[in-house]
């Protein structure tokens, strides 16, 4: 399951497609990037430079990895983070997606990727920090989906999912 870790000014949670409710003065996403409406998407939303953001527990064996994250930005006025969609291993140094905009009302797909020389715990981690000096309504509000883990094929390259995940809970 996952954890939030957002603490002063922020917000989260999970939003069913389709719902009319408003997440911190935006609304919610009609559907996924692939157009289906049925299921979730976690949303965070912060503002003061405050994190929001969710972690989930995992240990993977030695090996090449990527993570993916369908991300969509819902806050026409603000597109700029400190991105926190990535890798933290339990020790050693965090490996976050370098992007620092996220675009408005479109789904894109972040991605990081990292190499691991022995089993390592350590957590997947989705979301931001906001700008230092401005409240909510000035940065990004994200909402993310289609979280998955690929361990590279040592033989092919080719991708193959490590450990599917489950957010819905």
């Amino acid at each position: 399951s996952w954890t939030y870790g957002g603490s002063g000014t922020n917000y989260g949670g999970v939003a069913a497609y389709g719902s009319s409710t408003a997440y911190n003065s935006v609304t919610n996403v009609s559907c996924d990037k692939f157009g289906n409406t049925s299921g979730n998407a976690v949303h965070t939303s912060a503002g003061w430079g405050s994190p929001s953001y969710y972690t989930q527990e995992v240990t993977l064996p030695a090996g090449e990895y990527k993570i993916t994250f369908d991300v969509i930005n819902r806050n026409s006025g603000a597109t700029t983070i400190t991105n926190r969609f990535g890798w933290v291993p339990n020790e050693g140094t965090a490996v976050y997606n370098t992007s620092t905009s996220i675009i408005y009302n479109a789904w894109q797909t972040l991605s990081v990727s990292f190499t691991l020389t022995e089993e390592t715990s350590g957590k997947i981690s989705l979301g931001m920090v906001s700008t230092s000096g401005k409240g909510s309504g000035d940065v990004a509000k994200l909402f993310t989906d289609n979280v998955k883990i690929f361990k590279m094929d040592d033989t092919s390259g080719t991708p193959t999912i490590a450990k599917p995940i489950d957010y819905s809970d």
